[in-house]
């Protein structure tokens, strides 16, 4: 939900998804954008990779996303709602 720029020591952070509230959801782009931020998170294991699951709601789209935490090797889980 971050978007770049909101943070001063890392203006390049975040995905964005807050910014395409409202428009038509491309599940393919959303799913890269999601992956791809959690691959830059140091705490997130790069492999396995982790998986990211959009399912369309009423009033936006509901993210789930598994991965495994990079210092314990525990598979954690998170998930959010991007709504109008």
């Amino acid at each position: 939900m971050t978007n770049p720029g909101d943070y001063i020591f890392h203006p390049a952070y975040g995905a964005s998804l807050g910014q395409k509230v409202g428009e038509s959801v491309n599940i393919n782009e959303w799913k890269a954008l999601i992956l791809g931020q959690m691959l830059l998170e140091d705490a997130v294991a790069q492999d396995p990779t982790p998986t990211v699951t959009l399912t369309i709601i009423e009033q936006g789209v509901s993210v789930y996303v598994s991965y495994t935490d990079a210092t314990t090797g525990t598979p954690a889980t998170l998930s959010f709602d991007v709504t109008r």
